[in-house]
């Protein structure tokens, strides 16, 4: 579970995937002077600007809200990559992540530590804007893993670094703790249930963007492999990660991203190199 030692740090727990070791740290929360307001900008690699999508096995999430809209996307995003996650016991399961920052990429925390695969994730494969039916996308391998809880109801958020530039190679999307209620957002990612592993998408309203302040419901149908998700804005700002299908049945859930997971994100994105936030 999460907890905070002061305004400035969160404690995170991270494993070391070259190591095997598994410790508790402090991270040093960026101070957001207001050079960055509430939004953090995206970053597009010029080769791949015409590609970009701007237009509107698995961990056991599924909940399809009446007819099922979601959409193929035909020209995948490669800020959005298929994690190919190996648990301890064995299984190797599907995730989704996004890049956000040069070395780092989110997802749900319950697919780096999940106690009904074993607990914390042995490796995890990283297949940005993978399709299927091409083939085409190069594969990175997770360094260090950091997640502050794999319970959907508390703080279900986790970051993979990379040693590899991985942001620089495929861009990143920006980020923002600002969104309101109607607001409209995409829900971009990879599903388990579809005839091919391909990208997906779904563009509606929010339905309600503050039952607290880390919660936030929308309708967008999701499954398996879906989880880690990004929700994003019109202008590429991820304001939202999914996580669970709702047992209230007609609603599903994403761990909204508020003020202090922006400035932790932040953190990654000016200290790719995490020497001088890494307190512990």
């Amino acid at each position: 579970e999460t907890s905070t030692s002061s305004n400035d740090t969160i404690t995170v727990f991270e494993k070391d995937l070259s190591t095997g070791e598994t410790t508790t740290n402090e991270i040093q929360i960026a101070d957001n002077d207001n050079s960055y307001g509430d939004k953090a900008d995206a970053y597009i690699p010029k080769a791949d600007i015409n590609d970009q999508q701007t237009d509107n096995n698995s961990i056991s999430t599924y909940s399809i809200i009446g007819s099922d809209d979601r959409k193929l996307v035909t020209s995948p995003d490669k800020r959005i990559a298929l994690l190919k996650i190996h648990y301890p016991d064995g299984r190797v399961l599907n995730g989704t992540a996004w890049i956000f920052a040069k070395r780092a990429l989110m997802t749900a925390g319950h697919c780096i530590h999940n106690n009904s695969y074993g607990g914390t994730a042995t490796c995890i494969e990283i297949y940005p804007g993978y399709d299927e039916s091409k083939g085409n996308s190069k594969v990175y391998y997770a360094d260090k893993l950091h997640y502050a809880d794999d319970d959907w109801n508390k703080d279900d958020w986790g970051i993979i670094e990379t040693k590899e530039d991985i942001g620089t190679d495929c861009g990143y999307f920006g980020f923002s703790y600002t969104v309101s209620t109607n607001d409209y957002a995409t829900l971009q990612g990879y599903h388990d249930d579809t005839p091919r592993m391909q990208q997906y998408k779904q563009r509606g309203k929010l339905i309600s963007s503050i039952s607290d302040e880390t919660k936030m419901w929308h309708k967008f149908d999701i499954s398996g492999g879906s989880s880690g998700s990004p929700l994003f804005t019109d202008d590429l700002r991820v304001v939202g990660i999914n996580v669970a299908a709702s047992i209230f049945g007609d609603i599903n859930l994403a761990r909204k991203i508020d003020e202090k997971l922006f400035n932790t994100m932040l953190s990654y994105r000016l200290n790719p190199d995490r020497i001088s936030f890494t307190v512990n």
